[in-house]
């Protein structure tokens, strides 16, 4: 046998030759070439002038992740996405090669720093105004991708420079993302599940001080001002309220969290 990374493999069975002459076919080795969306037209890798990062489906399929920027995360160099909040539907501050504005939602009806969405060329605004949002995220607005199944997106693709402005104008001033979706084709039906299974829990605590700490800090708190006598207020301390009685807050409140997902789809 005659291996060779560049040629074909060639098999001979050798009987009693002492002289054995081979040829070598050369292996043609194919490139395949990876497609650019650009906005309004796509171009090849290698022919783009633009600085563009794409992240495929392929990358975030393996993400259990409920929200399309989270699978950006971490993914492509100068895109720094924070999530603005704790919350499952809060929006996330995306900033493409760092902050051009000092406009924000706390000092400014919009946020100067928000990029440009695209979505199947379809430009949606970065971040979405309701009245919802006031009693648990105050000065925040949620994000309009997070009804949008990550599962559903083909790619990602982020235009970081020039391109953006030239295309979109003032608009992409700082940065577009564009999402493309998945499409029907004319392939075999084929059947795809995802599911995951997460648990969570804290990790630390704050040492909080027990119930005979905080007694001797309030008694300590009147003698250093000079009061011997306790006000009617003090309830704490003139005896109405237990003093003996302590409750782990952290422990009653904090519960291990257990979270599942399941995804399917016919394409």
């Amino acid at each position: 046998m005659f291996r060779h990374s560049d040629y074909a493999e060639e098999k001979f069975t050798l009987t009693n030759q002492k002289v054995v002459n081979i040829s070598l076919e050369h292996k043609v080795k194919g490139i395949e070439e990876v497609i650019l969306n650009a906005g309004y037209y796509k171009v090849k890798d290698k022919e783009r002038t633009g600085s563009i990062a794409k992240v495929s489906a392929k990358d975030i399929e393996n993400q259990p992740v409920t929200n399309v920027l989270s699978a950006l995360q971490g993914q492509m160099a100068g895109v720094n996405i924070t999530s603005s909040s704790g919350n499952n539907s809060g929006g996330f501050d995306v900033q493409i090669r760092g902050r051009n504005s000092l406009r924000t939602v706390t000092n400014s009806l919009i946020n100067g720093n928000e990029p440009l969405y695209v979505i199947d060329g379809i430009p949606v605004g970065g971040q979405l105004a309701t009245s919802y949002t006031g009693g648990f995220e105050p000065m925040r607005d949620i994000n309009p991708l997070n009804a949008m199944n990550p599962n559903d997106i083909e790619s990602i693709e982020v235009l970081k420079d020039a391109d953006a402005t030239a295309i979109y104008g003032s608009r992409g001033g700082n940065g577009v993302i564009l999402i493309t979706t998945k499409k029907g084709s004319s392939k075999d039906i084929q059947f795809s599940l995802n599911t995951s299974y997460s648990l969570s829990s804290v990790a630390n605590r704050l040492e909080m001080i027990s119930t005979e700490q905080y007694i001797q800090m309030r008694k300590q708190a009147f003698a250093n001002d000079g009061i011997t006598t306790l006000p009617a207020s003090a309830y704490d301390l003139n005896g109405k309220w237990d003093q003996s009685r302590y409750t782990d807050w952290q422990k009653d409140s904090y519960w291990p969290y257990c979270r599942k997902y399941a995804n399917i789809t016919f394409s």
